[in-house]
């Protein structure tokens, strides 16, 4: 029942949040817009088939589908909760496994639930899948193998990145086969290895290809198949290059981890080794052995990959590897939480502190004393990027919380008990809700369309079904693309150009009726209409005249029409004797009109009059 109100009152929680946002995230949103609505979920550069499918309800939304996609987004997220109070139960009371799983949820992470983007189904998803690991590892090895493959394998169909989770499935199953001391045979654990790969390929491939079709066939996308290439393809020089910056990165997300998670990282670095003890502590000492050799088999390998694509993504913006995107291993934090509450429950002669407790605290103290000194000053931890260190956004905030993460380290090396209840109880939540206000802060400021919002909006609203013919050009990238989210056509394009630079007609593609120009730019010099809204202009620079009976309106054609109904998907209907159209310009001498299919139903003779000119 605890549960249950829970999640009903994260979900009302979160969508009252979310209401009213304008889009953040660019050009990510944009791309998930366009291609689970608009356009061929095969034609998607990133390989998220399933997320796209299920979110394609949004278009039965209309212009709210944003709202729709948050709403989805809240639920998958808060559905994630039971999973999460689960699998802390196997090794904590039942208020402190309520206690972490509300914490998790309300705590910065449950920004992604407002961008029109897979984070929030794809932590749901990871949720169910440790559950299932952290549940099944003493049952059969073909049905653990096979259940953790299926769900990794519809897990990837989300995010890309979970195929990353594949090595460390494999050396969480090998390293539980090396400390188990004869519970477990190498055969079971090649089984178990064997069919997860199978069941995840499977999985991936065929539902992939009913999904997606021959799309869906390829693994990791166009935009990560393009990086991989570049990469396969770089010379020695360029390969140094790149490690040296991910190397940069790998230092960032390290100190990053030192300071948010002091005790459960210590706590992994000191794993206990098994000794004697009654059937409820080595029932009790299993999982916690499981959930350090999680957090060493799964970690590892996802920070070698971040540090590694990161240097990868800078390209020509040597800035951009300061950026820590923790995103893309962020859905494993709670894990941190469930290990902290795992050691309040250990027994008495496991509380006075061991050398390995003083060993793994002298590793970790130096880098989050480090981390707390500098105050990361080389990196850039975005709300995006890493919602977990938005505390870092008030000085004297972070230094207090640093600080007492390390006292609560000093304590746990001590006594375990007693650090890990500073940490878990004071420190962590603490931590989560600085972090949670200023995310929250920051999303609320998105409640205020800007400059592109309005452009787009406009735009939208007065070219109707012409903004197919539509080119966005501005010198700002992740503003075009925002203004091209409110534009709403997947077949608008957008035209990036130099700050301050003037528009050219020769960069504009063929068969380009209008150019949204927005930003302080020169608009041609003979352009033939132009609406003028300030900071932005709608400019028509195609020299057709085409009246399309199916659109509401005709800028830079018509002025007036009167004489027809409302516009339906074939035409419109005459309901006058006669129709009347006023020309923004004067019609030439001789022209010739065309009519298609059934936009011409009345039998009589049509003609024109506009002084001497005939048609």
């Amino acid at each position: 029942m605890l549960l249950s109100v829970a999640v009903i009152c994260i979900i009302i929680t979160l969508t009252i949040r979310n209401c009213g946002l304008y889009p953040t995230v660019f050009s990510d949103e944009w791309w998930y817009s366009k291609f689970s609505r608009l356009a061929p979920i095969s034609g998607s550069p990133y390989p998220s088939y399933l997320y796209l499918f299920l979110f394609g309800i949004s278009r039965y939304c209309g212009d709210g589908f944003l709202e729709c996609a948050r709403i989805l987004n809240v639920c998958f997220f808060a559905f994630a909760l039971p999973f999460i109070y689960l699998s802390c139960r196997r090794v904590a009371s039942w208020e402190i496994s309520l206690f972490v799983a509300l914490v998790s949820l309300l705590g910065p992470i449950n920004s992604y639930s407002a961008y029109f983007m897979p984070e929030a189904m794809y932590f749901f998803s990871f949720w169910i899948f440790f559950w299932f690991l952290l549940s099944s590892t003493k049952k059969n090895p073909f049905l653990l193998g096979v259940g953790a493959g299926s769900i990794l394998g519809l897990m990837a169909l989300i995010k890309f990145h979970a195929t990353l989770l594949i090595p460390g499935f494999c050396c969480f199953i090998l390293l539980a086969w090396i400390t188990s001391r004869g519970t477990q045979t190498f055969r079971h654990t090649a089984l178990t290895i064997a069919c997860a790969l199978l069941a995840f390929f499977v999985i991936r491939f065929f539902v992939g290809y009913v999904i997606a079709g021959d799309a869906g066939l390829h693994l990791v996308g166009g935009t990560y198949g393009s990086i991989a290439r570049a990469a396969a393809a770089s010379d020695t020089g360029e390969f140094l290059r790149v490690l040296r910056l991910a190397k940069h990165s790998l230092i960032g997300h390290l100190l990053a981890l030192s300071l948010l998670f002091t005790v459960p990282l210590a706590s992994i670095l000191a794993i206990n080794r098994k000794g004697k003890q009654n059937a409820d502590e080595s029932s009790a000492m299993h999982n916690l052995r499981l959930l350090q050799i999680f957090g060493i088999a799964f970690l590892a390998p996802l920070l070698l990959v971040v540090a590694w694509s990161t240097a990868l993504f800078v390209g020509n913006v040597p800035h951009e590897i300061g950026r820590l995107h923790l995103r893309y291993y962020n859905f494993v934090f709670p894990v941190f939480a469930i290990l902290a509450a795992a050691q309040l429950k250990s027994t008495g002669r496991d509380q006075i502190g061991s050398r390995s407790a003083w060993l793994a605290t002298l590793i970790l103290a130096p880098l989050t004393l480090y981390a707390i000194v500098t105050g990361l000053k080389h990196y850039i931890p975005s709300f995006v990027d890493c919602p977990e260190l938005a505390f870092r956004s008030n000085p004297a905030t972070y230094l207090m919380l640093g600080v007492l993460g390390l006292i609560a380290l000093v304590i746990w090396a001590i006594n375990r008990k007693a650090g890990v209840s500073v940490y878990l109880l004071l420190f962590w939540p603490l931590m989560m809700s600085t972090s949670a206000y200023y995310v929250n802060k920051d999303l609320r400021t998105h409640i205020v369309a800007n400059l592109y919002d309005e452009a787009g909006q406009f735009t939208h609203r007065y070219l109707g079904n012409e903004t197919a013919k539509l080119v966005v050009a501005g010198s700002e990238l992740g503003g075009l693309y925002r203004a091209l989210f409110q534009v709403d056509n997947p077949r608008a394009s957008l035209l990036e150009i130099p700050e301050r630079a003037p528009l050219e007609l020769s960069k504009i593609s063929t068969g380009t009726t209008w150019v949204l120009l927005i930003g302080n730019h020169e608009p041609p010099s003979k352009i033939r209409y132009q609406i003028s809204m300030g900071e932005f202009s709608l400019i028509r620079v195609s020299v057709d005249d085409i009246v399309d009976f199916r659109n509401h309106a005709w800028p830079g054609v018509l002025t007036k029409i009167t004489g027809v109904s409302v516009p339906e998907s074939f035409g419109r209907w005459s309901d006058a004797d006669q129709v009347v159209m006023e020309f923004e310009f004067p019609l030439p001498k001789r022209f010739t009109l065309h009519s298609c299919g059934q936009c011409i139903w009345a039998k009589r003779r049509s003609t024109f009059q506009d002084q001497d000119r005939t048609g």
